[in-house]
């Protein structure tokens, strides 16, 4: 059966898909085609770790069936961003990402099938696990504001959620082919095969994908910014009785690409006195032997940038430890991972369900070059070293979550409630790093970390239509108890032999405490079947953390308290059908983890310096509105966009400026400083085209 997308897609690329034969009956078919194409979907989401329609959850959620998917051609987290209200990321495809949910960034932890995804920073390396692509999936769903109570790790910002599809009843699948600008590729697919017809379901998905980057080297004529990827997903239902299931995935994926480095116009070469490391006379006078000679060679690459334009370099500082080329032409990095999940669910009774989530991530390696953050033949930002010939472990990671889910007790309450436990660590290794770019000033490391967060929870939805009609209270609590443990050797870096040794089980640099209290408290009100008004008051947190620093060892979670006001409806203007879902928030962000500059010590022998250390120094209000539409004037047209207005302003944020003149440091303070990655206005507009032709 052949299957082409009705809708013209975002973007370059065209697609073809082919489908595989399907024994499924083609006049129940031919009607859910219609009913797609007709009207407006209706999407599932898991928001509250049950299957619910998208316009009865009281949350402020965007979500994204496989359908809509295709139709925006999103294919990764970047592409996403674009349809998202709120959401932005830094800092491009195939480099290190931070997420940044409502101004916060990396507080909303990645679910995938149920199991909390996570990213460790090994040295200067960071690897992820998995690689989240949205391939082969039913839906994915970003959740905003914190979600205080059913989630497994802390998520002060919301969470993004990904459900890969499970295996299917019948025989059948799907191959599609893609190709675009930039010598774009890609190739996907997916077969169910039932082995024992309704008892045991098979599926097996697989994609690869691969884009030529966009900015050149113009000294060695090799770009940077490509993308390459490829997974194998294979998954097994077995369905012991009709009330016991056991759902198992496996996911092999692997990433490689050339880094693409910060572009020289967006890096600040500005004089002494603004950047914390070019702007001391010391590091001037080591490197460039005075400011005189500074300004000219900042003079000439920034000449040489402006002839040159966008996306072009004029070479690199860096150097190259595995391919052994001497043009600092590498800046390649790659990234593999292991993925297995494991669910069983059992039904009690009718009402009474008991879920055991158990996740596991596994067998993670990654290598990668030096980078070359200032964009330029200078070397003055330059991370990492040529040294770092030997690829890193990733950080084992493992979870298990049991859930019980309680329907209709006492005939008003829908009840939920668990535990949670995960564990990770490192494998050490000797890591070297260089210092302000020059292997001269080379240093050597080897740090051994482990991580356990533990958590009980329990929410309930009250069904209070005794009272009014339509209404309904939701209220959780969750308590989490994490601990880090953390251990360095710094070593010389020619003979490998130990220099110091910090931190360890039982000392203030190397094991850390915390816990600490979320919850979810508010009232939705079902208005009619269309209509839904909803607030809610949450608390989330940002997990604490240990560093080297005497008397500052640990700092702690920082805290948002979120009041949300929304209302989803659907309703009918005419002939034209309408969705539109807004909500407004205003956020606390209190004891918020910040980089200050401040007079401290490594070592209590160690005199007064100043040094960049996190605190939590700061305070912050979070506030916005943000909104959805969408309009279906006919039967082959579809009409939307989001806008979002996010006001993020730190209230409170003292550090300290260094003297250019050597003098004592001068206080500041950095209140009213926006936050990064978050622009006050963002807006999309949107159109689907069907194209009235038979199948």
């Amino acid at each position: 059966m052949l299957k082409g997308y009705r809708s013209t897609l975002v973007g370059t690329t065209s697609v073809v898909a082919l489908a595989l034969a399907s024994t499924a009956p083609a006049a129940a078919q031919d009607e859910q085609e219609a009913q797609a194409v007709v009207g407006l979907e209706s999407i599932i989401v898991t928001a509250r770790r049950v299957e619910e329609n998208i316009q009865r959850v009281p949350i402020a959620i965007q979500a994204f069936t496989p359908e809509k998917l295709a139709d925006q051609d999103i294919k990764d987290i970047w592409s996403l961003t674009k349809n998202i209200a709120g959401l932005n990321i830094c800092c491009s495809p195939g480099d290190t990402s931070f997420i940044f949910l409502r101004g916060i960034g990396n507080g909303a932890p990645t679910y995938f099938a149920d199991v909390p995804a996570s990213a460790s920073a090994l040295g200067e390396i960071t690897v992820s696990l998995p690689i989240g692509n949205m391939f082969d999936i039913s839906s994915v769903q970003v959740l905003k504001g914190p979600q205080g109570t059913l989630f497994g790790q802390a998520s002060n910002a919301g969470a993004i959620i990904y459900n890969p599809k499970k295996p299917g009843e019948v025989f059948g699948g799907y191959v599609e082919a893609s190709a675009g600008q930039y010598g774009r590729r890609s190739i996907e697919g997916a077969l169910d095969i039932p082995l024992l017809d309704d008892k045991v379901l098979f599926r097996i998905a697989a994609t690869t994908y691969a884009r030529n980057g966009f900015a050149v080297n113009v000294v060695t004529n090799k770009d940077h910014g490509d993308q390459n990827y490829y997974i194998i997903r294979p998954s097994l239902t077995l369905r012991i009785t009709d009330d016991l299931e056991i759902y198992t995935l496996y996911q092999h994926d692997k990433r490689w690409d050339n880094t693409l480095p910060f572009l020289l116009e967006d890096f600040n070469f500005d004089p002494p006195g603004k950047h914390p490391i070019a702007g001391t006379l010391a590091f001037l006078n080591l490197i460039f032997e005075g400011i005189t000679n500074w300004d000219a060679a900042r003079a000439k690459v920034l000449a040489d940038q402006i002839a040159l334009g966008d996306y072009k370099y004029n070479g690199f500082s860096t150097g190259c430890s595995q391919t052994g080329a001497t043009d600092g032409s590498c800046l390649f990095s790659w990234v593999r991972a292991h993925f297995l999940t494991n669910t069983i669910s059992y039904n009690i009774t009718d009402d009474i369900t008991i879920k055991n989530i158990f996740g596991w991530s596994f067998g993670g390696r990654s290598f990668s070059e030096p980078s070359d953050t200032d964009g330029s033949p200078l070397t003055v930002f330059d991370n990492g070293s040529p040294r770092n010939t030997k690829t890193v472990s990733g950080s084992p990671q493992w979870s298990d979550e049991i859930q019980i889910i309680w329907n209709n007790l006492f005939d008003i309450v829908d009840l939920q409630a668990g535990t949670f436990h995960r564990a990770q660590h490192n494998e050490p290794m000797v890591l070297y790093a260089r210092t302000l770019g020059f292997d001269a000033l080379a240093s050597a490391r080897i740090g051994k970390t482990s991580n356990r967060s533990r958590a009980v929870y329990v929410q309930a939805n009250v069904d209070l239509s005794a009272l009014v009609e339509g209404l309904t209270f939701t209220g959780g609590i969750r308590e989490t108890w994490d601990k880090s443990v953390q251990q360095n050797w710094s070593l010389n870096a020619t003979t490998l032999a130990v220099n110091s040794v910090s931190g360890g089980a039982g000392t203030p640099t190397g094991e850390g405490h915390w816990s600490n209290l979320s919850y979810t408290a508010g009232f939705q009100y079902q208005y009619n079947e269309d209509i839904l008004l909803f607030i809610t008051n949450a608390r989330g947190f940002g997990s604490g953390g240990l560093q080297n620093v005497y008397t500052k060892e640990t700092f702690q979670p920082d805290v948002l308290t979120n009041i949300e006001v929304g209302t989803k409806a659907t309703f009918d203007v005419g002939d034209w059908i309408v969705r539109a879902n807004a909500s407004y928030f205003h956020g606390w962000f209190n004891d918020v983890k910040v980089s200050v500059t401040q007079l401290a010590r490594r070592v209590a022998t160690d005199p007064d310096n100043l040094i960049v250390v996190t605190e939590n120094a700061a305070k912050a209000i979070i506030k916005g509105v943000e909104a959805d539409l969408t309009v279906v004037p006919t039967d082959w047209l579809e009409i939307g966009g989001m806008y979002a207005y996010t006001n993020t302003n730190y209230t409170v944020w003292p550090s300290f400026l260094a003297d250019p003149l050597g003098g004592a440091p001068i206080p500041i303070s950095l209140a009213n400083t926006p936050f990064s990655y978050t622009p006050f206005h963002k807006w999309t507009v949107r159109g689907t085209y069907h194209l009235p032709i038979d199948q």
